[in-house]
């Protein structure tokens, strides 16, 4: 499922900044409602991250809570709450009116970019089943869909 949301975020961010031009970004549309609940599940996997016992660099697992918790916040936990915070919804919650200042919104639209730190996590997803798998298969696999990222975050840039 993770998988299936970080391939729609990477194809929707750009779609969604060129093709849906809406006039109130506050305006709650079927789009902007999935669009939440994808987010959701991305914050709902920070606190997944966060309980999920890892592996040191000799294979020993660790579930030592405040390990785990050091680990994760001084390597991805930034690239995630930034590309998962719902910050548009929330600012159309606490009633900024995005609408009259232009400023703001090109802002937000921008903001919007960070999102796309998403496919980092790929790559990481990537990079955790090349280390478990062993098979020569999977990792050629794994080197493919790495290349097939690269290729997708060079095409954003």
């Amino acid at each position: 499922l993770n998988l299936l949301c970080l391939g729609y975020t990477i194809f929707e961010i750009p779609y969604s900044m060129v093709f849906i031009n809406s006039a109130d970004p506050c305006e709650w549309s079927a789009h902007a409602v999935f669009n939440l609940a994808i987010d959701l599940f991305f914050l709902s996997d920070i606190a997944c991250t966060l309980n999920t016992a890892i592996l040191d660099e000799f294979g020993s697992t660790i579930v030592d809570r405040k390990v785990i918790i050091a680990n994760y916040v001084s390597s991805w936990f930034v690239f995630d709450i930034l590309s998962s915070f719902p910050i548009e919804t929330v600012l159309c919650i606490a009633g900024v009116d995005l609408g009259d200042n232009a400023g703001i919104l090109r802002v937000l639209k921008a903001f919007r970019f960070l999102k796309l730190a998403r496919l980092l996590k790929i790559m990481r997803v990537l990079k955790k089943w090349d280390a478990l798998a062993g098979s020569t298969s999977v990792t050629n696999f794994v080197k493919l869909m790495q290349f097939v990222c690269l290729m997708v975050g060079m095409a954003h840039i």
